[in-house]
């Protein structure tokens, strides 16, 4: 055999430089008097298979002096293929390396004769797919990452000459979709992404990832919440086959991809919590099996496409909270396939369209936009609808019928509006086996709270405050075990609070101050073991506030000022009171006593008004342990003694109040936590 002459490049580390040698090779291996590495951590190298290394060399591995110390000089996605070994340089490839290594040791491991065949190979075969086939001249883009990947990585080495078309280019998106997002910091490590094995297994144990259809072609892109960080490229719309694209709740920004609306057998399309702007593709609504969109959370600021009624497939669109304009589009309730829809906290505005029999709404939600109008009595009327709630808008008119017994409606939220008509309507005609929660407070309603919602068994929030409602609180209201909030608070009632409250043994908050209500406060609201909040302020109420709220062991909120002919004694009742109490008002009753020295033991409160009672005796020195308190109201009492040092450890205090008392003595001087 003719001796070759290759001419090789020798690298080796001599302390801190990077030094080079350039000699003739005239056999089939380096020869044996090269200087030695100083470290004796002579490598090996894989050929990689470059076209210009000649058959004759022995093996697929030669020694390399290229010596480092214990360190990988070569960027990841440089390497050749074993990550562990690196390639020196044969052939007359590259005359000045060994001075261009001084800044770049990553070049090392370049077989640029193979890797730009093989990239001029896919460039052909994936012409006419991708998006913007210039991004690939910069090395620094993700499509380049890609290819370069593909070319020079890629364990699979699929040969792009034989390997069936569509398997490269879904490779190649799969690959550019991880490099568009910075595949290097998802959260998500067991996905098996850029491994040698088919896309199709790139996925985990609960196929969040990719998966394929019996042909092998890409079905499903599941990776919500994986951290996610750039752009979706548009090359996703190659992806024939697809069927899921779910990216939700990540750290996506730009458009959403025009390009998706070519994936003729879409069936969910998950985007929601990105931060997503622009417009919203008409086409994307008119895709053929397309069954649902989660577009919330985004900034994205488009209308909403009429073309979102055209789909006979398409049953859910939810886009929440985003910065939508416009009106909804009217033909939205001819549609005969959608059950939800889902457009809170926008900036729509017009009114609500008319609904047809056929529609089967479900779930209908424009909380928080600029919608004005009267509620139709064609949607109020449907009897698929189960959830409806048009929260702080400016809806006007009468509060209409509903479906009666034929409905489905479990929630039904209309608070923060102009609505008025009486509350009764909706216990009348909405149905008593599914009605859950009820929310119209802050609305103009009338009427009487009806002895019927003892029928409504599976009730278990019941917002009617700030409205003008009138009557008593009817005693049904204790067959309802299930209750787990009632706020009666601000309207117009009267007579006494039913002891049949403590039946409520489930409810954690009960607020019906600001009211006429008058009569004692029953010693059953003992019962409520759960309850965080009763409110009774501003009422006509007398008697004793009982000892027994005491047994509420998880009280949070505790007010009963502005009932002028409470009594007790406040030290009684202070030392009943749990200690999870974090806000306590009292004022403007009638309640005696003193300050025990236990207030200490109320650690977590923040708010403490007992203004204008009689109370009597000194401010304890106790009090200075409660370093949450915000605001202190003691005035117009009759307090005497000297203040206590120790309200200059209520640092965190914004307002104390303790004027119009009988103090004596010079005012502490060292408030240092003021």
């Amino acid at each position: 055999m003719t001796p070759l002459a290759l001419e090789a490049q020798t690298f080796f580390l001599s302390g801190d430089e990077l030094s080079c040698t350039v000699f003739m090779e005239s056999q089939t291996s380096l020869p044996a008097d090269l200087p030695a590495c100083p470290r004796g951590q002579a490598l090996t190298w894989r050929h990689c298979g470059c076209p210009e290394l000649p058959e004759s060399v022995p093996g697929e591995e030669v020694t390399c002096p290229f010596c480092i110390r214990g360190e990988d000089p070569l960027t990841p996605g440089i390497q050749c293929q074993d990550f562990n070994k690196f390639v020196s340089i044969v052939g007359s490839w590259h005359p000045t390396m060994c001075e261009s290594m001084r800044q770049d040791a990553s070049s090392v491991c370049e077989c640029p004769a193979e890797i730009d065949l093989r990239k001029r190979d896919l460039k052909n075969a994936l012409s006419g797919v991708v998006v913007d086939e210039s991004a690939w001249d910069n090395p620094n883009s993700a499509e380049s990452r890609a290819l370069n990947w593909m070319a020079a990585v890629d364990p699979m080495n699929l040969d792009v000459a034989t390997a069936p078309p569509e398997i490269l280019r879904e490779r190649y998106v799969v690959v550019l979709l991880y490099f568009a997002t910075n595949g290097n910091n998802w959260i998500r490590t067991d996905l098996n992404f850029l491994s040698g094995s088919s896309v199709c297994s790139w996925h985990n144990s609960q196929d969040r990832g990719v998966t394929c259809d019996s042909r092998d072609s890409v079905e499903s892109i599941d990776l919500y919440t994986t951290n996610l960080e750039g752009t979706l490229p548009g090359e996703l719309g190659i992806l024939s086959s697809l069927t899921e694209l779910s990216v939700g709740t990540n750290s996506l920004v730009g458009n959403i991809p025009l390009s998706i609306g070519n994936l003729s057998k879409l069936e969910v399309i998950d985007v929601t919590s990105n931060v997503f702007v622009g417009r919203l593709d008409e086409a994307l609504f008119r895709l053929p099996q397309l069954e649902r969109v989660y577009f919330g959370g985004n900034q994205i600021t488009d209308q909403l496409p009429s073309s979102i009624c055209e789909s006979s497939s398409l049953q859910l669109v939810t886009g929440e909270f985003n910065g939508l304009v416009g009106t909804i589009p009217s033909c939205l309730g001819l549609s005969i396939s959608l059950t939800k829809f889902d457009m809170a906290g926008n900036f729509l505005v017009g009114g609500l369209p008319e609904f047809s029999p056929t529609s089967v709404m479900e779930e209908f939600e424009v909380r928080e936009n600029l919608l004005t109008g009267t509620i139709p009595v064609s949607l109020t009327n449907l009897t698929t609808l189960s959830t409806l709630d048009l929260a702080d808008n400016s809806f006007s008119g009468r509060l209409p019928q509903f479906a009666g017994v034929a409905g489905q409606l479990s929630n039904l939220d209309i608070e923060d509006n102009e609505i008025d008509g009486s509350l009764e309507t909706i216990f009348a005609t909405a149905p008593a086996n599914t009605l859950e929660v009820v929310q119209v407070e802050n609305n103009k309603l009338t009427g009487r709270i009806p002895t019927r919602i003892g029928l409504f068994q599976k009730l278990q929030d019941l917002w009617v405050h700030n409205n003008f409602l009138t009557g008593t609180i009817p005693t049904e209201i204790g067959l309802l075990r299930l209750l787990d909030v009632v706020l009666i608070s601000g309207n117009l009632l009267r007579g006494s609070i039913p002891t049949e409250v403590g039946n409520l043994v489930n409810c954690r908050g009960f607020s019906a101050g600001f009211n006429e209500l008058d009569g004692t406060i029953p010693t059953e609201f003992g019962n409520m073991a759960w309850a965080i909040l009763i409110d009774m302020s501003s009422n006509r109420l007398s008697g004793i506030v009982p000892t027994e709220f005491g047994n509420c062991a998880n009280l949070v909120y505790f007010g009963v000022s502005g009932n002028e002919r409470l009594i007790g004694r406040m030290d009684e009742l202070l030392d009943a009171l749990s200690t999870s109490l974090e806000y306590f008002t009292a004022s403007g009753t009638s309640l005696s006593g003193s300050i025990p020295t236990t207030v200490g033991r109320f650690a977590m409160m923040e708010d403490l008004h007992l203004r204008a009672i009689q109370l009597t005796g000194t401010v304890p020195t106790e009090i200075g342990r409660l370093t949450n308190l915000l605001d202190i109201d003691l005035s117009i009492n009759q307090f005497r003694g000297t203040l206590p040092s120790e309200l200059g450890s209520l640092g965190a205090a914004t307002s104390l109040n303790f004027r119009s008392n009988s103090f004596s003595g010079a005012l502490a001087s060292d408030f240092s936590g003021w």
